[in-house]
């Protein structure tokens, strides 16, 4: 109970920070975050961490641009297959305030050895994205962030699915501010 006391009077200051935040405003803003995403595989008892890192740019109050880079760690010593992915995704953004919900789909191109393979394979991932925000300042975001990860099986026709779930604090520049405060001061 002390320690929800000491986040809730550390993190209340920066929620008043942020009450000058526009209604749903998004443009323009550039957010990154990284993020390590416990995975669960849907074709079998495998279990494994991605490490993650994305960045988005809001083209528009509602659509973002986003782009991840993934890496594949293995639990286990069983478990020889090394992934790298790199994603590219569209988001819509559902905005209440400061607050978003997210859906999106993204296209990747993943990157996988196994010792069983003379060398390495390239295979095309697709991913159905599902998540929230909340912004608690500027510079600053919460995120809660959930994949469905679906790409063919290196060994078989079959599909591999995985589900990651993770969340986190992103940092996010306001660029559009700072392109203004930069052009003013220039003026």
């Amino acid at each position: 109970m002390v320690t929800l006391f000491r986040i809730i009077v550390c993190f209340l200051p920066l929620t008043f920070l942020a009450q000058d935040f526009k209604l749903g405003e998004r443009k323009g803003f550039f957010q990154t975050a990284g993020a390590i995403y416990p995975v669960k595989s849907l074709n079998s008892s495998n279990q494994f961490l991605y490490l993650n890192g994305h960045s988005s740019y809001f083209i528009d109050n509602h659509f973002a641009l986003r782009g991840d880079m993934w890496s594949k760690k293995t639990k286990s010593s069983s478990d020889t297959e090394k992934e790298f992915r790199t994603q590219l995704s569209m988001l819509y953004f559902f905005n209440i305030k400061r607050f978003s919900i997210y859906t999106g789909f993204g296209t990747s191109l993943a990157t996988i050895r196994t010792p069983m393979l003379e060398k390495k394979q390239f295979m095309p991932t697709t991913s159905l994205i599902l998540g929230s925000q909340f912004i608690v300042h500027d510079y600053f975001y919460f995120f809660l962030d959930t994949q469905l990860n679906m790409r063919k099986s290196v060994f078989s026709a079959q599909w591999f699915s995985t589900i990651c779930v993770s969340g986190g604090l992103g940092l996010q520049l306001p660029t559009h501010k700072l392109l203004k405060s930069n052009f003013r001061s220039k003026v």
